[in-house]
């Protein structure tokens, strides 16, 4: 039974280890973060099918390996509590990431709510070159939207990132949530033991 176990935890790590592109050397680092997010109760399986689904977004934020992990594992975590399946979560968290860098769309639905509503609303996702402009930056700009009345944010999420229900639920979290909720998530992460020393 525990040769299974052993077997069953290094196929999991090295499916992990290839969904977020680790190197060999940060895999005790990595292990570390996912211990933390267990303890925060995301199932291993939901842990590994969002890690899959992030990939892409790892590269958007040009953070691979344990160092996108890190980033990216609150926002698992926030899903995972919220009820969302791990597979649904990571797609929809990259969906999220990557429509924001249509710029052209999201000008023209400026420009609509501008001449149709009167609103005002300055979106931008980017880092001024066209690349991602980071975490802070996303979240900083969808609480943008916090001002406005339920119908009204809906409205604007959906002309920008389409009509998909878990693209849509992830936006809704990330913008009631805000960074003060990402970053109560790292607090409970880093507030663990480590996992060396669990070891110990």
């Amino acid at each position: 039974a525990g040769e299974l176990v052993l077997a069953a935890a290094a196929e999991f790590a090295s499916k992990l280890q290839d969904a977020t592109r680790t190197a060999d050397k940060d895999m005790m680092g990595l292990m570390d973060t996912i211990q933390r997010m267990s303890y925060l109760g995301v199932d291993q399986n939901d842990m590994l099918e969002s890690f899959k689904g992030l990939g892409p977004a790892m590269d958007l934020i040009k953070r691979q390996g344990l160092d996108g992990a890190k980033a990216l594992a609150p926002f698992v975590v926030i899903m995972d509590q919220a009820g969302m399946r791990g597979e649904s979560a990571g797609n929809a968290i990259r969906k999220v990431m990557s429509r924001g860098l249509d710029v052209d769309k999201i000008k023209k639905v400026q420009d609509d709510l501008r001449k149709s509503k009167g609103i005002n609303l300055d979106l931008d996702f980017t880092n001024g070159k066209g690349e991602f402009g980071g975490i802070d930056k996303l979240m900083g700009e969808l609480s943008k939207l916090k001002k406005f009345d339920t119908v009204t944010r809906l409205s604007i999420l959906k002309d920008i990132y389409g009509d998909d229900k878990e693209t849509n639920e992830v936006l809704s979290k990330i913008v009631d949530k805000g960074k003060a909720g990402y970053e109560d998530v790292i607090a409970r992460m880093e507030s663990q033991a480590a996992l060396q020393e669990r070891v110990n």
